[in-house]
């Protein structure tokens, strides 16, 4: 009998979940750096540089997608490399890569909406 630790599905599902704490966790700490200026700049009434660190932190957003894409995409191809090594067959290589590419899809919709829940948290009041 397979311990479930052994699965690769369960392995793929721990990786999406690792990646996607990561840059949700990456975010986080990006908006509570910028989060004195932009209540300074909130007292201070200064419109042009509060939209500025809000822009900032949509582009930092977008490029913490950007990583989370690219991190997934070195994940596969090692994981499929690794997988050829083992003597996966052939006929098997879709079937992975199609669990990879949902695992991928999971992971960067569950990092964004985190991203955007903690920008909006703590930049729209």
């Amino acid at each position: 009998m397979r311990s479930i630790f052994s699965n690769p599905i369960f392995e793929l599902v721990i990786a999406g979940i690792v990646i996607a704490a990561l840059a949700s966790g990456s975010m986080y700490i990006c908006a509570n750096l910028f989060e004195e200026f932009y209540l300074l700049a909130l007292k201070k009434g200064d419109t042009a540089l509060v939209e500025r660190i809000q822009l900032q932190m949509v582009f930092g957003a977008v490029f913490n997608l950007v990583v989370v894409y690219f991190l997934h995409k070195l994940y596969s191809a090692l994981f499929l490399s690794g997988a050829r090594l083992n003597g996966m067959s052939a006929n098997r290589e879709p079937i992975i890569r199609s669990a990879l590419n949902k695992v991928m899809f999971g992971s960067c919709i569950f990092g964004m909406a985190s991203v955007l829940s903690v920008f909006t948290l703590k930049f729209w009041r």
